[in-house]
């Protein structure tokens, strides 16, 4: 074991604080933490044996951060494709990185990583190897699950899927699930439907917790066999998914159920993944006029351009005391676009082939 003597520790402790200091300066501070190439709370541990290494544990900590983007960014289908990376590879990906809590007691090395990606380099990497690529916002969305017990409708804790939902797959960060509270109006409505299930609406139920995303997941059991439907609102944008399980299944089968939950949560998670595609390869370009109202103003709209990701570069093309046009390249879609810039309180307009941006009040 490494015996650090009391002058030794000082001298590391010196040099490990100096460093750190370094790399938080070198963070830029308006750095969004929405902003999907941002990854945080990285935990890395290691015995201070003979073999250890700071050098290494970095390495270690940038390896755990960027399988987290990963799953973040690619579909579930594709996250175990990139099977390894070697160090001077994934060093090239990284913008920057801060170390925070370090600490070495007990012969061992502890910290926690915040690593941000450079959003470019890895998009042509993923590209290189022939992966779709991913930027969703984190959302939170509705999820009432309806379990059919051999014709038998189950909600809420009668539902084996409800129960045990929120402890499943909690690792991943792209959306937020929110369960709903027993209602028994609720509970006489869904019984209505009870031949016709997969017809029942949750818009309703939703507007009571203020949310605009929503799934309804129905998961009918007959003689061991499921069918599993999936009807989802995500950005106003509607999608059906119906969902193949093979394997005979049983409610007492706790292993059984906890591997179905994750299976649907991937499955809603990959759907809205794909709302979010985009194509690096082929930026499109639009210019906008947007009313001058003050230089506070425009300077706002300038760093909310800023913080969207998807947008390539922009410029200003003409200023006046009345309007500034703004012409920009970025990728995706235009609707992307759209949601990208609303999600700053600001409206794309279009009026006679010519675009408006105004500051929703």
């Amino acid at each position: 074991m490494i015996n650090l003597t009391k002058y030794s520790i000082k001298q590391y402790s010196l040099i490990f604080l100096t460093a750190t200091i370094f790399l938080l300066i070198s963070v830029k501070l308006s750095f969004s933490r929405e902003n999907i190439f941002f990854v945080e709370n990285i935990e890395v541990s290691k015995q201070m044996d003979i073999t250890f290494s700071r050098d290494k544990a970095i390495e270690d900590g940038l390896k755990k951060a960027f399988k987290k983007l990963l799953l973040k960014v690619l579909l579930s289908k594709d996250q175990n494709k990139i099977k390894s990376l070697q160090s001077k590879e994934l060093k090239k990906l990284v913008n920057s990185f801060v170390i925070r809590n370090e600490s070495f007691s007990n012969n061992e090395y502890k910290a926690i990583f915040d690593v941000i990606f450079k959003e470019r380099d890895l998009s042509i990497f993923l590209e290189q190897k022939g992966l779709l690529f991913s930027n969703p916002k984190k959302i939170s969305l509705l999820f009432f699950p309806i379990f059919i017990d051999n014709g038998e409708i189950k909600i809420y804790d009668e539902n084996i899927f409800f129960k045990d939902w929120e402890n499943i797959y909690k690792e991943q960060e792209l959306i937020n699930f929110i369960l709903p509270i027993e209602d028994l109006v609720e509970v006489s409505d869904i019984q209505k439907f009870k031949n016709s299930i997969e017809n029942f609406e949750i818009q309703n139920i939703a507007k009571k917790y203020s949310i605009d995303n929503y799934v309804i997941s129905i998961i009918e059991l007959n003689n061991d066999k499921l069918d599993i439907f999936l009807k989802m609102n995500l950005t106003d944008n509607k999608y059906n998914k119906s969902i193949v399980y093979d394997n005979d299944f049983s409610i007492e089968d706790k292993n059984e159920i906890n591997k179905l939950i994750k299976i649907i949560k991937l499955n809603i998670i990959d759907t809205w993944k794909k709302v979010n595609l985009i194509n690096y390869s082929t930026p499109l370009s639009l210019e906008f006029t947007y009313k001058n109202i003050d230089l506070k103003k425009l300077y706002d709209l300038e760093m909310s351009i800023q913080k969207i990701t998807t947008i390539k570069n922009y410029s200003i093309k003409k200023f006046s005391v009345n309007k500034t046009i703004f012409k920009l390249e970025y990728f995706g879609s235009p609707k992307k676009l759209y949601k990208e810039f609303e999600y700053y309180d600001y409206s794309l307009k279009e009026n006679k082939g010519v675009w408006f941006l105004i500051k929703n009040e």
